[in-house]
């Protein structure tokens, strides 16, 4: 019998250090910041979802575990002491095994926590995904371009009609796009030039939000409206409006608000309970040619939203 134990906590010793050395030292360790945006957004939005319950239960759960433990491993020694006293040789062996047994998990979840730590370290995160190289055209097209919309690898140019946009799927329950706009004049409506990019966030009622350039007032404005019918102008700001150069532009959906920068500055953010997953991303243009560059998506981690909605942007 006691070999048969020794054995058992050398295989268990085995299984969990050794084994978990082996995946350490693999190279086909998952790439934990894989980019979401390849994920069909149903399962985007799960995955988010499942991670955000995860994290908000995982820490006063496992407080509550290892707060249990120790109070139970405090009983035992108690009771190994008495049973020490009383001489019960078998007793105290018993104790002790049970007490190595649960020795030896904890050793092994820290050991675990601490690869998966410096796994985390080796990776910077999710990189942005350009939404111009030849993937990213062929979902530009997948919902039909209109005539007024050119593609290329190095940009994307919205010419002048009444309103023309073209859309970009998101996949991702939170989105964050960058890039750099500009306007060019000879539009058909030279004293309303708009361009700028925003988010669809119900395709059957033609509702989105858009951040838009404007001129000749020299300013932002935050566009949109749940239904198309119902659209209007929610905030503005003054601004440099991009001409002979390229503005810089980011633009967040997370948890119920849409941010917006400028030139590296927060200048507007809108909230609203029902402002949740986008489908779409949007580019606009209303009385002027827009031309678009450097287009890039991410799907933001907890911290970096966190970071958007205190007015930073994720780098």
């Amino acid at each position: 019998m006691t070999m048969t134990i020794k054995s058992l906590l050398v295989a268990m010793l085995f299984s969990l250090t050794g084994g978990f050395a082996q995946a350490q030292n693999s190279v086909d360790l998952p790439d934990i910041h894989y980019d979401r945006s390849e994920l069909p957004l149903s399962v985007a939005v799960l995955v988010e979802r499942m991670g955000k319950y995860e994290n908000d239960n995982r820490a006063a759960t496992e407080k509550d575990i290892a707060s249990k433990r120790a109070s139970v491993i405090a009983s035992l020694k108690k009771e190994l002491a008495a049973q020490t006293k009383a001489g019960n040789t078998k007793g105290v062996k018993a104790i002790q095994k049970q007490l190595a047994v649960w020795k030896l998990e904890a050793d092994a979840r820290k050991n675990t926590e601490m690869a998966w730590v410096a796994k985390r370290a080796q990776q910077k995160g999710a990189a942005w995904k350009s939404m111009l190289s030849k993937e990213g055209l062929e979902l530009w097209k997948k919902h039909g371009l209109p005539g007024s919309v050119n593609l290329s690898e190095k940009e994307a140019q919205v010419k002048s009609a009444l309103i023309a946009a073209a859309l970009y799927p998101c996949g991702s329950e939170n989105v964050v796009v960058r890039g750099k706009i500009r306007l060019d004049k000879g539009g058909t409506r030279p004293l309303l030039e708009q361009g700028g990019i925003g988010f669809q966030v119900n395709p059957k009622q033609e509702g989105g939000f858009i951040f838009v350039y404007q001129g000749p007032e020299e300013q932002n404005l935050l566009y949109g409206g749940f239904k198309k019918s119902e659209q209007e102008a929610l905030d503005t700001h003054r601004t440099k409006l991009p001409r002979s150069e390229w503005g810089a532009f980011q633009i967040a959906m997370v948890k119920g608000a849409m941010v917006c920068f400028a030139d590296g500055k927060k200048v507007m953010e809108y909230k609203h309970p029902e402002l949740g997953t986008p489908t779409s991303v949007m580019l606009f243009s209303n009385g002027s040619d827009s031309r678009f560059k450097d287009l890039e998506m991410l799907s933001p981690t907890d911290k970096e939203v966190e970071g958007l909605l205190a007015g930073r942007e994720v780098k």
